[in-house]
């Protein structure tokens, strides 16, 4: 179940040489970009997070730095997956199902019959008006 509706575009060396130019430096950890070939690049906002598949949503990184970005804190474990790009899609991927599933369900729930609608139930107000305190007191002092 992929949230990207469209495959992405490949990148011209051109746009990686625009995206390296525009930028100079890895924006995840401050460092100067090396090589071309020794880069990555990332989409700023994840495709299926609904970010853009274009070079302004692009910028280059480290491979190191695209790793820890993409898959969350640097490790392996399962705790280490905290806010990356990963765990955000997966989670936004729960949401969208467990929507569908209320809307399914709501759907599959029978339409109550025109004019037999649920008596209200009592208010928890009194039924005679309230009177301010400022008007209470004027009546003291009378």
């Amino acid at each position: 179940m992929s949230t990207c509706p469209q495959p992405r575009k490949k990148l011209s060396t051109l746009d990686k040489l625009k995206v390296v130019l525009a930028q100079a430096r890895c924006p995840l950890c401050g460092e100067r970009l090396g090589e071309l070939t020794s880069l990555q690049f990332d989409h700023h906002l994840a495709l299926a997070l609904g970010g853009a598949d274009s070079v302004e949503n692009l910028r280059a990184v480290h491979t190191e730095c695209h790793r820890v970005k993409t898959t969350g804190r640097a490790g392996t474990s399962k705790l280490a997956m905290v806010n990356g790009d990963a765990q955000k899609i997966a989670k936004n991927r729960q949401r969208a199902k467990k929507q569908a599933e209320r809307e399914a369900a709501r759907a599959a729930l029978p339409e109550p019959p025109p004019g037999r609608m649920k008596a209200k139930p009592p208010s928890r107000w009194p039924k005679r008006p309230l009177i301010s305190r400022n008007t209470f007191a004027d009546r003291r002092s009378r």
